[in-house]
C-alpha cells in the first residue's frame, strides 16, 4: 500500500514495514499542521495499526520545526526503526539526535538502505519475538 503527503510518500510493506520518503519538491519547512496531517493520513490509510512491524525512514533536507518533530515522536509506533541519513551532516544530526533522546525502541542511523533493511529485520523478530512472551 503507498500514498502520499505533502512532505513525504509512504509504503506499507507487505512485510510490516512502514517506509518513509521525504517528497523530493517539498523544500519545507515541516510544520505542526503538516505533522498533524501526515499522523492522519497514516491512520486513514492504515486501518489496523499493528500491521506496522518497523519503520524505515529516509532522513529529509528540509527542516522539520520541532513542534511537528514532538508530533510525530508523540505518535510513533513503538516498533524498531531504522533511519537513512544519505550524507554526513543528516548522519551527524540523526547521531546527536538519537543521543540526546530515549525513544524507548530500537533506533539505528545507516547510510545504507540495504544495511538498514537488514538490521530492521533482524530488530523485528527480536521485537516480535519478546512482545509473545
Amino acid at each position: 500500500m503507498k500514498w502520499s503527503t505533502l512532505s513525504m510518500h509512504v509504503e506499507l510493506t507487505d512485510d510490516g514495514i512502514l517506509k518513509i520518503t521525504p517528497a523530493t519538491d517539498f523544500k519545507g519547512p515541516e510544520t505542526i499542521e503538516q505533522a498533524q496531517e501526515n499522523i492522519r493520513s497514516l491512520h486513514e490509510k492504515v486501518d489496523d495499526l499493528d500491521k506496522i512491524k518497523g519503520t524505515l525512514a529516509h532522513m529529509p533536507s528540509h527542516y522539520i520545526n520541532a513542534e511537528a518533530t514532538r508530533h510525530y515522536k508523540l505518535h510513533a509506533r513503538m516498533v524498531p526503526t531504522a533511519m537513512i541519513a544519505d550524507s554526513f551532516f543528516k548522519r551527524m544530526i540523526g547521531n546527536f539526535m538519537l543521543v540526546l533522546s530515549d525513544p524507548g525502541r530500537p533506533v539505528r542511523l545507516f547510510s545504507d538502505e540495504a544495511e538498514a533493511l537488514e538490521w530492521l529485520h533482524q530488530a523485528i523478530a527480536k521485537h516480535e519475538k519478546v512482545k509473545k512472551s
